[in-house]
């Protein structure tokens, strides 16, 4: 079975990609997980990912990110492999920001079980000189449980969370080398995010559990 995300929202992609993984792992707790970062790679092969596919019991999923730029011959390689990505037990999900080549979109659209764009939202978006990023600059700079005393400033402020959450996920972003630390931070923001909507009336525990994180690690 394959699944096709596509889109510039790096942040909601990684959160998308988290969501399906929970439901599979909901399902069968022995579910097998692969994730395939091409941009850490300069070619891909797809194919030996399930060339031995009778050898695994257990149903996999593989996550391929921005990878269908990095196929070779990414037209002929769905063409050939279409039938079989579509009705595999296992389940193949390729997150691509865009496609380049043309015709490629419609091809997977078309032996996908589910297609979703993940689009950048524009009330996400936080003013560069607004409030949440004096707030956050501070969150950085203090250590452990001080960040809670700028946390509560910023609910007097009207402050919301979500903002606090995706400045911080996009000052990490933005950092030219992202070492261990910066990239935990990242995937906290993406963790804090996911507790944040399904979970709302703990809305403070969450958003300080991950302001004393990163406040700890920097």
């Amino acid at each position: 079975m394959l699944y096709l995300l596509f889109g510039e929202n790096s942040f909601e992609a990684a959160k998308k990609i988290r969501e399906i993984k929970k439901t599979f792992l909901k399902k069968n707790p022995h579910f097998l997980f692969e994730e395939i970062n091409s941009d850490e790679e300069s070619a891909l092969d797809p194919e030996m990912f399930f060339k031995n596919q009778s050898l695994f019991s257990q149903k996999r999923l593989l996550v391929f990110k921005n990878a269908v730029s990095k196929i070779k011959n990414p037209q002929k390689f769905f063409l050939t492999h279409g039938n079989f990505l579509k009705n595999s037990k296992d389940i193949f999900l390729f997150w691509d920001k865009s496609f380049t080549e043309d015709g490629i979109f419609e091809i997977l659209k078309k032996i996908s079980e589910k297609t979703q764009e993940i689009k950048l939202e524009k009330t996400a978006v936080v003013q560069k000189n607004s409030v949440v990023f004096q707030v956050v600059d501070k969150i950085f700079s203090s250590s452990g449980t001080g960040s809670l005393l700028h946390l509560r400033n910023a609910a007097d402020w009207g402050v919301d969370s979500k903002s606090i959450v995706n400045v911080i996920f996009w000052k990490i972003k933005k950092m030219q080398k992202k070492d261990r630390q910066a990239m935990d931070i990242a995937h906290k923001a993406i963790i804090a995010d996911l507790n944040l909507k399904m979970d709302g009336k703990n809305e403070q525990e969450h958003l300080s559990r991950f302001a004393i994180g990163v406040a700890s690690k920097f």
